[in-house]
C-alpha cells in the first residue's frame, strides 16, 4: 500500500466519523425547574420509632432522625417521605435534584430546643429509595417499607447546631423516574444510630410553612 493511498483512507474514515457525530440528535427541549414544598394536606411523611414499634407518627411536626434513650431503653427514629413526581416520564433527563430540610424549634425530641445533637460531634445521614408503597397514617417501626440497599447516598453532618440540610439526591431521583413502579419516596436515617445523636427538622405537619421539606428538580423532557 502506498503512503498516498493510506492517507486517503484515513481521511475518508475521519470524514465518516465526523458525519456520524453531526447526525446525532440533540435534546433541544428547554431545561425547566420545579419546586415541591407540600404542607399537611398534600405532604406525605412520617417517622418510625423503635421505642413504640406499633405507633404511627404520620401526624408529627418533626422530621426526625435520632439515636436516643427513653427511660434507659435505646430508641431509634427513621424518617420517610414521598414527593409527587409521577408527572415526569421515564425518559425525562434529570439534571439536578435537591432535598432541603429545615431545622425546627417545634420539637419533642433531642434537647427540645431545636438543636441538632451529637455525642462528640454532629452526625450525618443516609438516604435511600423506598421500594414499596406505604401509608402515612399506618407506617410504624414494625411495618417500615423495604428500601434499596444497593442505591443510597450519604450526606455530611450539619456544621452548626441549627443548620438546615441541602442534600443532592440527583441519582436517586433519576432512578425513581426510570423505575416508578418500585419508587415510593425517600428513607432517611443517621449514619450512626447509637445514642445520643439527633437531627431535628420540620415535617410537612410543622406549624411554620417555611420549615416544610422541599424537593427541587431541574430537568428536560425526553426526546
Amino acid at each position: 500500500m502506498t503512503k498516498g493511498f493510506s492517507t486517503m483512507c484515513f481521511t475518508a474514515l475521519l470524514l465518516t466519523a465526523c458525519n456520524f457525530g453531526t447526525n446525532k440528535k440533540m435534546n433541544t427541549n428547554p431545561v425547566r425547574t420545579f419546586t415541591l414544598k407540600p404542607g399537611a394536606k398534600q405532604g406525605k411523611d412520617a417517622f418510625a420509632s423503635s421505642f413504640n414499634g406499633d405507633k404511627n407518627y404520620g401526624f408529627h411536626e418533626e422530621f426526625s432522625m435520632f439515636g436516643w434513650t427513653n427511660g434507659g431503653t435505646p430508641s431509634t427514629a427513621r424518617q420517610f417521605i414521598e414527593f409527587e413526581i409521577s408527572h415526569l416520564a421515564p425518559n425525562t433527563v434529570v439534571h439536578y435534584a435537591e432535598i432541603c430540610l429545615f431545622n425546627s424549634p417545634y420539637t419533642r425530641n433531642g434537647l427540645r430546643n431545636g438543636e441538632h445533637v451529637g455525642l462528640d460531634s454532629l452526625e450525618g445521614g443516609i438516604v435511600s429509595r423506598i421500594l414499596e408503597p406505604w401509608d402515612e397514617d399506618e407506617l410504624t417501626w414494625n411495618n417500615m417499607p423495604e428500601t434499596d440497599d444497593d442505591l443510597f447516598l450519604t450526606f455530611p453532618p450539619p456544621e452548626d447546631l441549627h443548620d438546615n440540610l441541602r442534600i443532592d439526591v440527583t441519582d436517586l431521583v433519576r432512578e425513581m423516574v426510570k423505575d416508578p413502579e418500585n419508587s415510593h419516596g425517600f428513607a432517611f436515617r443517621l449514619q450512626n444510630e447509637n445514642h445520643y445523636r439527633a437531627l431535628i427538622l420540620g415535617s410537612s405537619d410543622c406549624p411554620d410553612s417555611t420549615l416544610w421539606p422541599q424537593l427541587k428538580v431541574s430537568f428536560q423532557d425526553g426526546m
